[in-house]
């Protein structure tokens, strides 16, 4: 069975309906196109109009996350017109399988301490916010989805949803390189050879990481190395920082009909990818030196949920700590 990220995001909808939504909670309807002489066009994998607005309702009424998510600037909540192809895009945490509303939704509660302490165990009390940017090196920024600064620990969490199914390269740009970011001493060191430069980007080898350069690469190594620039960065010298990748893996699709049941044996076998990915990538002499050097460790770990919204079901899976 050839599972993708269409078919994940309709079993999530399906859980959606099982635990007390309708059908009229989803589809969502571009109205605006008709302003520019196009058909109204739905999205049956996104919210419908109305269940966003009364989400968005939500949203605005907790100032900082709205803030946080408006200055984002990654369309998260508007309507976006592609001059290009005369197309609007919904807002991107309309979409059933949004990483931005998943992380929200786990937190909508504001028990960050609780919810925290269930991730990465005990911690003390601090401060949460959503869509952290942490600039690095006048190169470029890391954008993190949330993070919880405490005085004995600094969390900081990329939230994954049907990324499970995105394939990538680990193509930076240029600048990484030139900057030395990538080969000094006080960060990567990486061996020339599995460097390879291009007029304006760096391709590194998936070897340098401990990774089969024939297996399709599940785990973003081009973002999860920003992150680490980031978080090294970021102005907390004596804290230990943690770096969490947060993914939303309901267990309840194999409950729903015979079918899912193959569904999601074939989904474990995408996480068992990620994790032999994630362990390789982790355990790789530029990545363990470098969060030895900086004082962070790594942690996968899965919501195994139902829906965004349920009571928060962690599964740990990975941890290191050098």
């Amino acid at each position: 069975m050839k599972i993708t990220k269409e078919k994940f995001d309709k079993k999530l909808i399906e859980l959606y309906l099982k635990n007390g939504y309708s059908k009229d909670d989803f589809n969502y309807n571009a109205e605006d196109f008709e302003k520019k002489g196009q058909n109204q066009k739905s999205y049956p994998l996104y919210f419908s109009k109305k269940k966003w607005n009364m989400f968005l309702k939500n949203l605005k009424e907790d100032k900082e996350a709205y803030k946080s998510y408006v200055l984002g600037g990654g369309s998260e909540t508007i309507e976006k017109y592609i001059k290009r192809g005369k197309t609007y895009n919904p807002p991107k945490m309309a979409a059933v399988a949004s990483s931005s509303r998943f992380i929200y939704s786990t937190f909508i509660d504001k028990k960050y301490k609780d919810k925290i302490s269930k991730i990465v165990g005990d911690i003390l009390d601090g401060e949460f916010r959503f869509e952290h940017i942490l600039p690095f090196k006048n190169v470029s920024k890391s954008f993190l989805d949330g993070s919880y600064i405490s005085k004995d620990k600094a969390v900081f969490l990329e939230a994954k949803c049907h990324e499970i199914f995105d394939k990538h390269k680990i193509v930076l740009r240029k600048a990484y390189y030139e900057s030395g970011l990538l080969t000094s001493d006080n960060d990567f060191s990486l061996q020339i050879s599995n460097v390879i430069l291009k007029d304006k980007t760096v391709e590194i080898n998936k070897c340098e990481f401990n990774l089969d350069e024939e297996e399709e690469l599940l785990l973003d190594v081009k973002q999860f190395i920003t992150h680490l620039f980031g978080i090294a960065n970021y102005n907390l010298p004596k804290t230990k920082k943690e770096l969490v990748y947060f993914y939303f893996n309901p267990r309840g699709i194999k409950d729903l009909n015979e079918e899912s049941k193959k569904f999601r044996k074939e989904l474990d076998k995408k996480y068992e990818l990620l994790e032999k990915q994630f362990d390789a990538f982790s355990n790789s002499k530029p990545i363990s030196s470098f969060c030895k050097r900086h004082n962070i460790s790594l942690r996968l770990v899965y919501s195994v949920n139902d829906t965004f919204e349920s009571d928060l079901i962690v599964d740990n899976r990975l941890y290191f700590e050098f």
